[in-house]
């Protein structure tokens, strides 16, 4: 039995109870609250509602104190299998005592350890579920668990959590209302179960005899008028529970109340935490304060309006002296005048020097200045509002922010620094290409033609742009750029136009495609809980030389790469599908300085791609070695990638044997990795033919 603590419970007496179960049925919770105090297993002494036992179910077969448990076990004598045994406890250090009795339980059938191991290590908010061990009056009543699950290869080992009663929810609730003619009570929204009310509860479980026994009751079934108005209010304006908002208040004439509510939300989750807790509280509470705002903004009025014929009064005598100074200022206004005229110009020149540079982040601002002011104003106007009235200024003012927009929205048309880089060559766009290093990443959705086929146009038109724009994003956060977009897959390269100093061009593009992966998975997350297809990528990576370059015709051309790593980019994306991973890459890349120190790579095959003569080595990317270092899951990678290289160097060898020994051991280990079936698969049949001497590790693909 792995050990447990259950002392530290004793410092949190809010629970009800902790527990503990693995896989092997071991379950040991303390209980720190009974359902009745008269029940011979409630443990609570006289004045304290607190109860302090322990219950304790062995594993599954033989089991040894010695080995299971050998500092905390129950005292031995009565300890039954397949039964949870009742235990009097210490409840300074928790120590079972002694031993009270016994009932047939097995955790693992149980909501709270069932949710836990559905929700794949997140913490899970369980229903409300009644305590199977409640009727013997020594353990919570009805109530909820939040427990998380522990998991080695994929398989759940331990499960532990909390748990808290209604009753107790309502006491809480009791508690924090301190007005007699208001109330509190809190709603589960996915279900519309009452959870708690400081009103008593009676209000969320039914006590009448007519009722189903502990019949938790609906929103709707309460029998209170202002608990039925507050949640009818809220489902009529928002259509549902769902939907609404996460705090506002709203008043109800009929009833004569105000009614306030947050929601409370816990755990990201397929078993999350969703309450709505309303405040409800008399009109009239409010009265007395809105009769003295009332009173105050009177007397703030009736001063400002003495104050107001005061400053009048004084205004008539300062007009004659105003008077004498406009003589006096009217020489220097002709001055000034001058110079509001050839300031708005000034500051034109100078926006205009910015967009020729092709300095995006300046053309954005005044973009922002021309929204923020009248039509076709750039941010000239807000030194001069009298030189922007000036016809010809204006006229040139509009003519120079129609051209700004121009600009900013071709850039939208192809990667922004490339536009850059060109403009600031000064040079006339001509056909050519030169001779680059580069790094060059394509992606494509798996499947992409069968979702859209199940989705509608409009939502899949979303889903599509805001995969594009994270994962454009990512590219460019890492010195990317962006070529194109082909429906839904992305090209993308790295090192041209401009070159990175220290040839570390290969390890942005890796990070990139990573950071690419590792935030799809939230966004498949988050669309799958909307009922939206699971989306997944390939994506092929590829280093070598390029012919970088204005492409196409003399009217029409395009930035853009040509070459063989181009070509091997695209084939890598479309391997990734026979050999059931995400990111390939080719031996370039991963002989590129920084990425054997960097990345954990797992070598796939040996081929040669359809329209290239030589041998390609492949690489699955898996991880960054520097981020799961120190971390659990650095053993496991370590050992993903290093036994299978292994394998490959068996199998390059000619020993068919070994290598299908080696990979039957890796596929216990990894029973569903494609890569390791397919090697089986050649092991076996090379076993079953033995090849010619002239044979060849290397794989001939026909495909593309």
């Amino acid at each position: 039995l792995p050990r447990f603590s259950i002392r530290d419970n004793v410092q949190q007496p809010m629970l009800e109870g902790i527990f503990y179960a693995d896989y092997r049925g071991t379950y040991v919770a303390y209980i720190n609250e009974c359902s009745r105090a008269n029940s011979p297993y409630c443990l609570a002494e006289p004045g304290d509602r607190f109860s302090h036992g322990m219950d304790f179910r062995p594993p599954d077969g033989n089991f040894s104190s010695e080995t299971d448990c050998p500092t905390s076990c129950p005292p031995g004598g009565n300890t039954t299998e397949n039964s949870v045994n009742f235990y009097k406890v210490d409840k300074v250090f928790g120590q079972p005592t002694m031993w009270l009795g016994n009932r047939s339980y097995d955790p693992r059938g149980r909501p709270w350890y069932e949710t836990a191991v559905q929700a794949k290590g997140v913490s899970a908010w369980s229903s409300v579920y009644e305590d199977l061990l409640y009727e013997d009056g020594g353990h919570p009543d009805i109530g909820f668990s939040v427990a998380k699950a522990h998991f080695v290869d994929s398989k759940p080992q331990i499960v532990a959590g909390a748990t808290l009663t209604l009753a107790h929810m309502t006491e809480i609730l009791k508690q924090q209302d301190n007005d007699e003619r208001s109330f509190l009570f809190a709603v589960e929204i996915r279900t519309g179960k009452m959870v708690a009310s400081s009103q008593g509860f009676e209000y969320v479980i039914c006590k009448r005899s007519d009722c189903v026994r502990n019949k938790q009751l609906m929103w709707n079934e309460s029998g209170d008028e202002r608990t039925h108005m507050a949640i009818s209010s809220l489902i009529k304006k928002y259509g549902s529970l769902d939907h609404v908002p996460e705090s506002d208040m709203f008043a109800c004439p009929k009833t004569a109340h105000w009614y306030s509510y947050d929601t409370l939300r816990n755990g990201n989750g397929p078993f999350p935490l969703n309450w709505l807790l309303v405040h409800v509280q008399p009109a009239d509470t409010y009265k007395g304060k809105f009769v003295e705002d009332l009173s105050r903004h009177e007397k703030a009025l009736s001063n400002t309006v003495k104050a107001v014929e005061e400053k009048l009064r004084h205004s008539m005598v300062l007009t004659a002296g105003l008077c004498l100074i406009f003589v006096v200022v009217g020489s220097l206004a002709l001055g000034a005048i001058s110079h509001l005229v050839t300031n708005p110009l000034k500051m034109i020149v100078k926006d205009m020097r910015s967009v020729a540079r092709l300095e995006f982040d300046k053309i954005d601002q005044i973009l922002r200045s021309d929204t923020k002011l009248a039509p076709a104003r750039v941010s000239c106007c807000s030194v001069s509002s009298m030189g922007c009235n000036i016809r010809e200024v204006a006229e040139m003012r509009e003519t120079f922010a129609n051209m700004t927009k121009g600009l900013r929205s071709f850039s939208r048309y192809m990667d922004p620094y490339v536009v850059q880089v060109l403009v600031q060559s000064r040079q006339q766009a001509q056909l050519g290409v030169a001779k680059a290093e580069a790094t060059i990443f394509f992606s494509d959705i798996a499947g992409f033609t069968g979702i859209a086929e199940t989705v509608e146009p409009p939502v899949l038109m979303e889903l599509l742009s805001e995969y594009l724009e994270t994962m454009s994003g990512i590219i460019m956060k890492h010195s990317g750029v962006v070529g194109e977009f082909i429906g839904d897959a992305i090209m993308a390269w790295w090192n041209v136009p401009w070159e990175f100093e220290d040839d570390g061009h290969t390890v942005a593009a890796l990070v990139a495609a990573l950071e690419q992966q590792q935030k799809l998975g939230e966004l498949r997350q988050k669309w799958c809980r909307k009922g939206l297809p699971e989306v997944r990528a390939r994506m092929g990576l590829a280093r070598g030389s390029v012919l970088a370059g204005n492409i196409g015709s003399h009217n029409r051309m395009k930035y853009g790469l040509v070459g063989d790593s181009v070509n091997l980019a695209s084939r890598l994306e479309s391997l990734c599908k026979r050999y059931g991973v995400q990111t390939l890459v080719d031996d370039e890349a991963r002989n590129a300085s920084g990425v054997g120190t960097r990345f954990l790579l797992r070598p796939i095959d040996l081929v040669t791609v359809k329209g290239r003569t030589g041998t390609t080595e492949l690489f699955e990317l898996v991880a960054c070695s520097t981020q799961v270092r120190g971390t659990p899951l650095q053993d496991m990678y370590d050992k993903f990638c290093a036994d299978f290289a292994v394998v490959h160097q068996l199998f390059r060898a000619r020993d068919f044997g070994g290598a299908l020994d080696a990979v039957n051991v890796y596929l216990q280990l990894w029973p569903n990795d494609m890569p390791a079936q397919i090697m089986k698969t050649r092991c076996e049949a090379l076993l079953a033919t033995p090849p010619n001497e002239d044979w060849s590790p290397v794989e001939n693909l026909t495909d593309k």
